[in-house]
């Protein structure tokens, strides 16, 4: 994980327990990202909080609910579709 964003963590987590990834991040955790960001909060509770995510991400990735291969039929017609819908806008 990034410890320069350590929002990708918290997506991570969120993407892994529920299959989605809320944009813009919700709070409370987008408060405490922006205060991570304007150097609020002391680096040891930063990497404490990494250190956590860390470790919760690799819980759930090894966890037997989350597929060993991703589904690549749907992601390509997703992609698929996000192309069609994006030029489809333009005109």
């Amino acid at each position: 994980m990034s410890a320069t964003r350590p929002g990708t963590g918290l997506q991570g987590i969120e993407l892994l327990t529920t299959g989605h990834i809320t944009l813009p991040v919700p709070e409370p955790d987008r408060g405490y990202l922006h205060s991570i960001r304007r150097g609020e909060r002391p680096l040891a509770e930063v990497l404490d909080a990494i250190t956590g995510a860390e470790a919760r991400l690799t819980e759930l990735r090894d966890s037997p609910a989350i597929p060993d291969q991703p589904d690549r039929r749907w992601v390509d017609d997703w992609l698929h579709r996000s192309y069609l819908d994006f030029w489809a806008r333009r005109g």
